[in-house]
């Protein structure tokens, strides 16, 4: 367990800042990505990120790389309140920023464009298994090899040096490790139940959606859907799956849904993406932990995802003025 109760406490009174239904409200009414900005930056905690910045010039993809930095900002300020010796457990976020950004610099290479790390990824470079710095300038795959050599990545991205590349397999890879790091991690503190449930019901949730998208657009054999697959279930029996894999259609998934566990949070239809709905579970699943748990080892990971479903949500607000849609439609896609 994290073992300090000043930065479960301290998390909570960031969470308190967070964006309202009034403050979405509010950058609905507006026309234009500067405005938001603006507002933002005016109105919100995200002058912490958005200070000195010009709002009237600023580039849409400048502005969402900063409103992302929020998440490492918090991240770093929150580890300043933990006793590190202690305790490995917040080390969950610092390798999902590992992920990412291999991930990141990988695509960038496949495309070949330029790439750089966001705000405030450099404080936390100290924390990482891999230099950041030297990740940033690699331009082909031997290069990310040679950065991460003496890491426990070397081994999950040794098919860099196949002569043909799939990225998507590299991904699955370094998700697969990624959740084997996490379930690692949380079997190894004093009390894991909790924050097993949460972890195994997140992973439960991406299974289904895997598994529904696969089904209702893609032609995707059930040998190819089991191999996809990853991590334990939760609140879906392992013989529930097996029949949506094998039999079952993407109408009959969404109505045995609603009968499960999960019913609770529906109804579930056609009208919204399944990771919609499946997001708003999350949600309201981390914000009665954010208040209620007293492990802060969920507290923080309770956080953490909170602030990433909030800049989700901004993002979308952002893109959404961008491209003149409809405020309406705007805000079917946040989660709040």
């Amino acid at each position: 367990m994290a073992n300090d109760y000043a930065m479960a406490t301290k998390a909570r009174a960031l969470y308190s800042k967070h964006l309202s239904p009034q403050n979405y409200a509010a950058m609905l009414d507006l026309d234009t990505v500067g405005e938001v900005a603006s507002y933002l930056k005016g109105q919100t905690r995200y002058l912490s990120v958005l200070e000195g910045v010009n709002e009237e010039a600023i580039h849409r993809e400048f502005l969402e790389q900063r409103i992302r930095s929020i998440a490492m900002s918090e991240f770093s300020l929150l580890m300043r309140y933990v006793q590190k010796d202690k305790h490995h457990f917040y080390q969950f976020y610092l390798k999902e920023l590992e992920m990412n950004h291999l991930i990141f610099v990988l695509r960038a290479i496949e495309a070949g464009s330029t790439h750089h790390y966001g705000q405030f990824l450099n404080e936390l470079n100290h924390l990482m298994v891999f230099d950041v710095d030297a990740l940033m300038v690699c331009t082909t795959y031997q290069d990310v090899l040679k950065v991460v050599a003496d890491t426990e990545y070397r081994k999950v991205l040794g098919v860099l040096s196949s002569d043909d590349v799939d990225l998507s397999q590299v991904e699955d890879l370094l998700q697969a490790h990624y959740n084997q790091t996490m379930l690692t991690l949380i079997k190894s503190e004093e009390s894991d139940d909790e924050l097993l449930n949460i972890f195994i019901m997140q992973l439960e949730l991406e299974n289904i959606a895997l598994i529904y998208r696969m089904k209702k657009y893609f032609d995707v054999s059930p040998q190819d859907m089991h191999a996809r697959r990853m991590g334990p279930t939760l609140h879906i029996s392992e013989k529930k799956i097996k029949e949506w894999v094998e039999t079952a259609d993407s109408d009959t998934i969404l109505s045995d849904l609603e009968s499960s566990y999960y019913g609770q949070f529906g109804p579930f239809d056609d009208v919204n993406h399944i990771e919609h709905y499946f997001d708003t579970i999350r949600y309201k699943t981390l914000k009665r932990l954010m208040r209620f748990s007293t492990n802060t080892d969920v507290t923080l990971f309770a956080y953490m995802s909170l602030v990433t479903l909030e800049i989700k949500n901004v993002i979308d607000v952002v893109e959404g003025v961008r491209y003149k849609i409809a405020p309406q439609e705007i805000e079917k896609l946040l989660i709040y």
